[in-house]
């Protein structure tokens, strides 16, 4: 019997062994246990914090397309507004241009036939002056008559209905060949 209880001490400390190895395990396997529950809470507060910025993210997301197709259609806008006031602003310029060309076509038409005119005078002077001309040759070589004083500078002398008046410069027209000159604006 001895020998039994010797056996059963024996078995008693090894299962007091076992017991405090099993002890040891159940700490340690609380230890983990609460280890494990420590990083399962970090897990889950930077889960949450994930989650969270996730949304955050998400809704500056949307607010930024927002933004953006708010901006794409202001600009498409502001694009089409500026191109119509360009395109409006082009056609008031041609037609300013059109405007001008035909103002340009009828002074030059204008200018032609002013040219025109003057040409006209100035043959009409021309012929005049040819005229005058001749009527001073005819009147300068014709016998002088001898009524006529040396001493008189000026003479009238009527031809064809014109006076002229005769003087030491040269010959001098009347006033109706004037006011006939000043009629054509010369």
């Amino acid at each position: 019997m001895e020998e039994r209880i010797v056996q059963l001490e024996l078995d008693l400390d090894e299962e007091r062994q076992s017991g405090d190895q099993l002890m040891d395990r159940i700490d340690r396997g609380r230890e983990q246990v609460d280890q494990m529950r420590g990083e399962l809470l970090q897990e889950r507060s930077s889960r949450q914090d994930l989650e969270c910025d996730k949304m955050a993210l998400e809704r500056q997301s949307k607010d930024l397309k927002s933004r953006v197709s708010h901006l794409e259609g202001s600009q498409k806008s502001s694009k089409e507004g500026l191109v119509s006031q360009l395109e409006s602003r082009v056609a008031e310029l041609e037609e300013r241009l059109e405007g001008e060309e035909r103002e340009r076509a009828n002074l030059q038409m204008a200018n032609r036939r002013l040219e025109r005119k003057m040409k006209e005078m100035v043959m009409h002077v021309d012929e005049e002056h040819h005229s005058m001309q001749d009527q001073r040759d005819q009147t300068t070589s014709a016998p002088l008559l001898s009524n006529m004083d040396d001493d008189d500078d000026d003479d009238d002398i009527s031809t064809d209905g014109e006076t002229y008046f005769s003087s030491s410069t040269g010959y001098k027209r009347s006033s109706s060949q004037d006011n006939i000159m000043s009629s054509f604006g010369l």
